[in-house]
């Protein structure tokens, strides 16, 4: 099962602070700041061909000062 696992950005510091194990979601140009995050999750949603057999996942920038985990451990959980 292919997963896609997507790290939100929402400035030029944001994205290039990145982690480079997840895909990276642009939300630099959004018109719905008050949706923070939601927004660019919907649009991806929304207009995108998605896979049935795919799992999608959708994080924020700040996921590992969070939580701890980077990419490699969110892909590790996944395969396990």
């Amino acid at each position: 099962m292919p997963d896609h696992l997507y790290q939100i950005y929402y400035s030029e510091p944001t994205r290039q602070a990145g982690d480079p194990g997840f895909l990276p979601l642009d939300n630099l140009d959004n018109p719905r700041p008050d949706w923070r995050e939601y927004w660019p999750i919907r649009q991806f949603l929304m207009n995108s061909t998605l896979d049935e057999r795919a799992r999608y996942g959708f994080f924020s920038p700040k996921f590992q000062a969070k939580t701890g985990l980077d990419a490699t451990a969110a892909h590790a959980f996944l395969a396990a």
